[in-house]
């Protein structure tokens, strides 16, 4: 019986890969092949807390101590040589720049025991240093795994520079029993409660706070723009943004905040911390924007549109491309707060919403169903005798 296991880049953050991989871990036992894989996690990290307490995957967990990152991923591959190198090993965005040293010294015996490598890239993988651009090329050259993507956008970043060519691209896995569009049987969240009823729509951002300028800037200084043209011209909006800010004092949210003062919209711009109960969140919100032009991840497209709610974005990058499966108009063309006010807008009063909401759920429940997720995973590595009891319809 052989056994995919799979390494993350990362364990400490709460965001999209960590979700991503408690899909990819559900999925695997949804379809009953929990013992083809097993996911290392540093033990006592927030990743391990999230998988095996909050995401209910604890029988494809496996604690694997380490200080940090560096040392978990060391002893991760020592646990991993214990077994016969027939084994698969997925790579989950193991492209930080702390990882660059072990990753190098695992090469050679990786190597010279032919273990099929895989590596699931997740961004854009580029550094700030162009010494760190030509040691990570260099270190992927030598370790020479088969790649995939979680879109076509992350495909055309890293083809050629990291890999030869990304093999397959997996879209985010999303658990529809969760994320659905029955109305919410619960109160809606406590602090969201005061903008309901004082009127008006929400519009909100589930994202990391983030410095602006970076390689994936998630462009929230331009978020109080576009809330200035939008109430200006008479409307009554809230924007929402919600996310993490590791920054030191939350430097970055004070800059934030100060922007929306300089914009004059301060009183209906809000900054909340990240939650696992974003589903409610969706529920109470009448769209779901994000501005990042260059966003390699799709999930808030879908977790969203699962629960039955419009999103707007970049036509660029992850986000873009799979709104344009469903729902073209919903994506916006040019960086510019006019030309976003102008598309939330549109969409927030157009009758056909509904029925685009419609076409992205079927296009959700095709593409992006965690045990098709963990099928396609074994097909790709060639775990063959559970995939082949598998049903040849998957279900969402």
């Amino acid at each position: 019986m052989r056994t995919i296991f799979c390494v993350p880049g990362y364990c400490d953050n709460l965001g999209g890969m960590v979700i991503s991989l408690s899909m990819l871990a559900r999925g695997f036992i949804r379809c009953n092949a929990a013992e083809h894989f097993q996911l290392l996690v540093r033990t006592d990290s927030l990743m391990e807390d999230y998988l095996i307490n909050k995401a209910g995957t604890g029988a494809v967990v496996k604690g694997i101590p380490g200080g940090r990152q560096s040392d978990f991923f060391i002893r991760a591959m020592d646990y991993v040589n214990q077994f016969p190198s027939s084994y698969p090993l997925l790579l989950e965005n193991c492209v930080s720049r702390e990882l660059m040293k072990p990753l190098a010294s695992s090469i050679c015996h990786l190597r010279r025991h032919q273990r099929p490598i895989y590596h699931m890239f997740r961004d854009q993988a580029l550094s700030y240093n162009p010494l760190g651009n030509i040691a990570r090329r260099g270190i992927f050259y030598l370790l020479a795994p088969e790649g995939f993507s979680n879109s076509h956008y992350t495909a055309s970043a890293v083809e050629g520079r990291l890999v030869k060519k990304v093999s397959k691209v997996l879209y985010p896995a999303v658990d529809t029993d969760y994320f659905n569009s029955q109305p919410l049987n619960s109160l809606p969240p406590e602090n969201l409660r005061p903008l309901l009823l004082s009127g008006g729509k929400i519009l909100l951002t589930a994202a990391r706070i983030s410095s602006p300028g970076g390689v994936n800037d998630k462009n929230l200084m331009q978020m109080p723009e576009v809330l200035g043209y939008l109430n200006a011209a008479g409307n009554h909006y809230w924007w929402v943004v919600m996310g993490l800010d590791s920054s030191p004092e939350k430097r970055n949210t004070q800059r934030l905040i100060e922007k929306a003062r300089r914009c004059g919209v301060e009183e209906r711009f809000v900054v909340l911390p990240p939650t696992f109960n974003i589903v409610d969140y969706y529920k109470s919100v009448d769209c779901v924007v994000t501005l990042a032009p260059r966003e390699p991840f799709g999930r808030t497209v879908v977790e969203a549109v699962a629960c039955g709610v419009p999103v707007v974005g970049f036509a660029s990058g992850g986000v873009g491309e799979i709104l344009k499966n469903f729902a073209p108009a919903w994506t916006i063309h040019t960086n510019h707060p006019a030309a976003a006010s102008g598309v939330i807008s549109s969409v927030l009063h157009s009758i056909h919403v509904g029925s685009q909401i419609a076409a992205g759920q079927r296009w959700i429940r095709q593409n992006c169903s965690p045990v098709s997720y963990a099928h396609k995973l074994m097909e790709i590595t060639n775990i063959q005798s559970q995939a082949n009891q598998l049903p040849k319809k998957i279900a969402a």
